[in-house]
């Protein structure tokens, strides 16, 4: 997996780009920390992951509840469809 930040009016950006598994939670942990500010405000871009498990999905709503308490937000962007199992 691959992380490329950005800050956009005080916002700060995160675009990601492949797995997210066990093996890179802690990738995308380190991708998300809160931004400066007193309402520090995240968007995560998930537009280019082709697949998450349950250790992703810990890592963002951890964040969501840590930049929550901060009165900040995690926000979520570009999510990809499901693929169907066959």
């Amino acid at each position: 997996m691959s992380v490329t930040h950005h800050t956009v009016d005080g916002v700060r950006g995160a675009t990601l780009l492949g797995e997210i598994d066990h093996t890179t939670k802690d990738t995308l942990r380190d991708a998300l920390p809160p931004a400066q500010g007193t309402a520090p405000r995240v968007v995560t871009a998930l537009s280019g992951v082709s697949f998450m498990d349950s250790s992703g999905i810990n890592v963002l709503v951890f964040a969501h509840q840590h930049l929550n308490d901060l009165q900040g937000h995690l926000r979520i962007a570009a999510p990809r469809k499901p693929s169907s199992a066959c």
